[in-house]
């Protein structure tokens, strides 16, 4: 009887101890604040609210400086790639105009805001002034980007027009700073983004670049910008976003291990430890970390084929450095160089080592896709057929312009136009070049095209074409005389004949000499077979 009441105080202790240890770790997370959490408004606010904070958004093209020597041609915000970081705090009435400074629509979307802004912003026109009163009611990290409506949504967001905005939090506090009781010394505020050369390598997810901030290695030593600099102890928030649009990022800092991480940057949704924060497209975070030492620490996307097309960086702690206080995530505003050593236009022609030209005859396709031609640079023989499929999916009915998948071509051939139909997605339409010599190429696109196709010659001929409806789409056509062509086979022929004539004598004395051998091996076997015959017969006759 006393061994029964023996186990069951050890089994009552032991249930107690494991309720105690169940119990204790929920009164120390942030779930106690979640137990008295208030449910927010929405970002609805009645006509005639007036905001506290009012921002300008300018929606064009232009070129940016992306890396030394190396220009984008695009779409941007504020003529900036990414655009203006917006900071703002919870419980702000926002408004943000939006002014359409170019020849199509464009338009925003706004993550942060919490109504529906597409009657308020979704579509400006050219020339066009629109605007959206908001409570940024939830905190958080944001995107916003250029949302015209249909197709324009996915092309003028994978061409650069999007940006940060941050809605600090009131209600609540970070841990780190809580628990620290004072604020940040260093604030970094960062989105990585890829930049694309053309349509097909958007769809296919394969970007020529990844970036931190819009500029290629920018706080690298002897980057941009150079490093962030921080001193040991320091405490560093980073507002991460990944806008993509295609690639998922583990961002990581190396040499250190998150205190707090938050999903979507929300205080409430944190996470105690860790090396990477997992972010997909338009994904964010805020991580937050003290710097242990003196050293520098890497900052990196962990999938590996990021940072070596440029979403890399580093921290360096010293401790005397003048620490960066604050890193903006918009992009850089650099003047533009006479002679750029790339150009990459997303829709239009780049530098030809981007847009390659490439050769066919026969017949050639080029394929529309993602508001691009593709090849953008094609040489055929007079005499080829030309056929271009749209492989765009997205319009909206009764649409046009950037809400449309829908495209022609328009082909410039000097003293004539030659217009296609409209095409939908899968229809096609094609044209033969039956002659050269009705616009001759010359001076620096000859030697372009020459570089890459060497039968292109001064007797060639250069046609341009676009798309009425998106004319920022740009292809180009060379056509080659026919006897260009047949002349290049001849001297390649000819080339063959003598290489076949180099090789002949080689071949003949080999099979002279092996014929030779075989003729002397067999006269030697004979004579041996001779004298053992002798030799047999004088044995047998003793």
């Amino acid at each position: 009887m006393r061994r029964i009441y023996v186990l069951a105080i050890i089994l009552i202790s032991l249930l107690s101890i494991s309720s105690a240890s169940i119990a204790l770790p929920l009164t120390q997370q942030p779930q106690s604040q979640a137990q008295d959490y208030q449910l927010p408004p929405t970002s609805y606010v009645s006509p005639g609210t007036k905001p506290t904070k009012r921002f300008v958004l300018e929606l064009y093209r232009s070129k940016v400086v992306i890396g030394e020597g190396i220009v984008l041609d695009t779409f941007t915000i504020n003529g900036t790639v990414p655009g203006p970081t917006i900071v703002v705090d919870e419980g702000d009435i926002v408004e943000i105009i939006a002014v359409n400074k170019d020849v199509v629509a464009h338009g925003l979307s706004i993550h942060a805001v919490y109504r529906a802004s597409s009657p308020y912003v979704g579509y400006v026109p050219p020339g066009g002034v629109k605007s959206i009163i908001f409570n940024a009611s939830y905190p958080g990290v944001y995107m916003y980007h250029c949302a015209p409506g249909g197709q324009g949504i996915f092309i003028h967001t994978m061409s650069g027009q999007y940006g940060m905005i941050v809605v600090k939090p009131k209600s609540y506090r970070y841990k780190l700073e809580e628990i620290l009781g004072r604020k940040p010394d260093i604030e970094i505020y960062l989105i990585q983004h890829e930049i694309y050369a053309n349509g097909a390598d958007f769809v296919n997810s394969k970007p020529l670049y990844v970036l931190f901030n819009g500029y290629i290695a920018r706080y690298l030593p002897g980057g941009l910008e150079g490093p962030i600099m921080a001193r040991p102890g320091d405490y560093v928030r980073i507002y991460f976003l990944n806008v993509g649009p295609n690639l998922v990022s583990t961002f990581h800092l190396v040499g250190i291990v998150w205190d707090f991480a938050y999903y979507q940057g929300h205080p409430l949704n944190a996470i105690v430890g860790g090396q990477t924060v997992l972010a997909g497209p338009s994904d964010s975070w805020v991580v937050e970390f003290r710097v242990p030492e003196e050293g520098p620490y890497s900052i990196v996307s962990h999938v590996f084929s990021q940072p070596v097309r440029g979403a890399i960086g580093i921290l360096v702690a010293k401790k005397d450095a003048n620490r960066t206080s604050v890193v903006d995530a918009h992009g850089p505003r650099l003047p533009i160089p006479e002679k750029p050593i790339r150009v990459i236009d997303p829709f239009g022609l780049g530098s030809p080592e981007v847009d390659t030209p490439v050769y066919a005859e026969g017949v050639a396709y080029v394929r529309i896709i993602a508001n691009s031609y593709y090849p953008k640079r094609l040489v055929i023989p007079e005499g080829t057929t030309v056929v271009w499929i749209n492989e765009d999916i997205i319009s909206l009915p009764n649409a046009s312009g950037e809400l449309v998948g829908v495209h022609d071509i328009v082909l410039n051939m000097g003293n004539e136009t030659i217009k296609s139909p409209l095409l939908k997605h899968g229809m096609s339409w094609s044209y033969t070049f039956t002659k050269a010599g009705v616009y001759r190429i010359g001076g620096v696109q000859l030697q372009l095209y020459k570089e890459f196709i060497p039968i292109v010659n001064n007797n060639s001929d250069l046609y341009s074409y676009l798309c009425s409806l998106h004319p920022y789409m740009v292809g180009e056509i060379v056509v080659v005389p026919r006897t260009s062509v047949m002349m290049q086979q001849a001297s390649n022929a000819t080339e063959g004949a003598n290489m076949a004539t180099i090789e002949t004598p080689s071949i003949a004395s080999i099979n002279t000499l092996s014929s030779l051998a075989i003729a002397i091996t067999g006269a030697l076997l004979a004579i041996l077979v001779i004298m053992i015959v002798i030799i047999y017969r004088s044995r047998s006759n003793k």
